[in-house]
């Protein structure tokens, strides 16, 4: 798995503040480098930022987001080049957001003092700042506002963004996924997730976008791998736990293909963030299927080398017992090969190129699995054969799915340390001893805090154990 890097606060060095001096420009843009943040953190982002400011000079049309705004914000797409000029108001967007609060801060940074030096001299020709002309106020111009798709919508996103921190109705009507998600990365690069999340679940928009509970399955189903990544990237960013849960377990479930970083589809550098999930989201839905599949595969394994070994399996004590043994060992390497699950592989000279692993819906995999027939060799071995062990087995598998493969949001935000898959230490050794069977619905075990801990924990220990034994302790 390829580790993705998370970033932390620490304080300005010299070298950072001579640095910042070098890249300087003598205009009214410079460009901010970009960086993802994890909202769990709860630290700001690097310092060193910088924009150029100065009196206004643009000619661009400029969109009022206040009356009163004593600043006109130049901000432009990085990759498709749109841009959009805002007047908005100095003392909301610092109010609400970290990265204003330190680039406007009049002793932190140039650009902030001569934001509040033009300020001062403004207020000294006019009464208030709604009658200050738009071309005299200070201008402050910034490139990057994170890894947003190129939306046709760039000017209204922002436009809504920056009403939202001066506390501000967003245009009417319902906002799509695609919206709210590229609205949630510029909050997130201008470090202002607190303020649109509680925005956006006092307005409800993400419960009215879910659909009625009786079509909710279908829809799941359905939906492409591009929306269920918007909907994990805006459920972890905004703390949203029930699309958390719902789009994490489809795309480590469902057939969409999670993005592989050993090597998997290419994105181009500039791509939404959805496609490169942050807060190590990636590589745990990538991490998490592998220990699914690599449980199910273990599964049949188990079984060929009980049925190759010299332990007799059989235990009715008859004469054809040895018979029934090879029969159901045959009948078994027919069934895996032919549903294409397990192949044949020569040790003296192999030249086949290793196999692509299961890219299909785990779901379907395990219904496959229980269409193993019950041969016999004849009508007094009834109860032998590979189908009344492997049912148990994956009745197992699927109710530890069901109950422990998504990924809990409530759970990874207050067990930060200790919840992902990828920073657990594996068991040495699992044992299956029964079916779980927990008493309650999916909804009410799963609900939230520590009353799910219990059933996160047997489900990792399961997939992500260095061995299993399938043998039930009562055999």
């Amino acid at each position: 798995m390829t580790l993705k890097r998370s970033f932390g606060f620490r304080q300005e060095t010299a070298h950072q503040r001579k640095r910042k001096s070098q890249i300087l420009r003598m205009s009214n843009i410079s460009k901010v480098q970009s960086r993802t943040l994890d909202p769990l953190d709860k630290i700001p982002a690097d310092t060193g930022q910088k924009a150029q400011s100065l009196l206004g000079s643009s000619n661009s049309h400029v969109y009022s987001v206040t009356d009163n705004g004593d600043l006109i914000l130049i901000v432009r797409h990085q990759s498709s080049g749109e841009e959009g000029s805002y007047r908005v108001d100095t003392r909301c967007i610092r109010d609400t957001s970290s990265y204003f609060d330190r680039l406007l801060h009049p002793e932190k940074f140039s650009e902030g003092g001569a934001v509040t030096m033009a300020q001062q001299i403004l207020r000294g020709k006019y009464a208030e700042s709604s009658l200050v002309p738009r071309d005299e106020l200070p201008q402050i111009t910034i490139i990057d506002v994170g890894q947003t798709s190129e939306v046709n919508l760039f000017e209204e996103v922002l436009m809504d963004l920056l009403r939202i921190l001066h506390n501000l109705e967003i245009k009417p009507g319902r906002p799509s996924t695609s919206y709210l998600a590229n609205i949630t990365i510029v909050a997130d690069r201008f470090e202002a997730l607190p303020v649109v999340a509680d925005y956006i679940k006092r307005r409800k928009f993400l419960k009215r976008l879910d659909v009625k509970p009786k079509l909710l399955e279908g829809y799941r189903k359905a939906i492409s791998e591009e929306r269920l990544r918007q909907r994990l990237l805006i459920g972890s960013l905004l703390d949203y736990p029930n699309w958390v849960e719902s789009a994490s377990e489809r795309l480590i479930i469902g057939s969409q293909q999670v993005k592989d970083p050993q090597g998997g589809v290419s994105r181009a550098a500039d791509d939404a963030m959805w496609w490169d999930l942050p807060g190590c989201l990636e590589d745990e839905l990538s991490y998490r299927r592998e220990c699914i599949l690599d449980t199910i595969n273990s599964l049949q394994l188990h079984f060929v080398q009980l049925y190759t070994s010299k332990a007799r399996q059989c235990k009715l004590g008859y004469d054809s017992s040895a018979q029934c043994d090879s029969f159901q060992l045959g009948e078994m390497i027919r069934f895996f090969t032919r549903m294409g699950t397990m192949r044949f592989q020569g040790l003296i000279h192999d030249t086949s190129e290793a196999a692509e692993p299961y890219g299909g819906d785990i779901q379907q995999l395990l219904e496959n699995l229980r269409q193993c027939p019950s041969y016999q060799i004849d009508r007094n071995h009834t109860h032998c054969g590979l189908r009344v062990r492997l049912l148990p087995a994956l009745t197992c598998i699927q109710r530890w799915i069901d109950y422990g493969a998504r990924i809990c949001g409530t759970s990874r935000e207050n067990n930060r340390g200790t919840y992902a898959w990828t920073k657990y230490e594996k068991v040495a050794k699992w044992r299956f001893l029964e079916v779980p069977n927990f008493g309650q619905t999916k909804e009410s075990i799963m609900s939230r805090g520590s009353s799910c801990n219990s059933i996160h924990n047997g489900s990792r220990e399961l997939f992500t154990a260095k061995e299993r034994d399938w043998t039930p302790s009562d055999t």
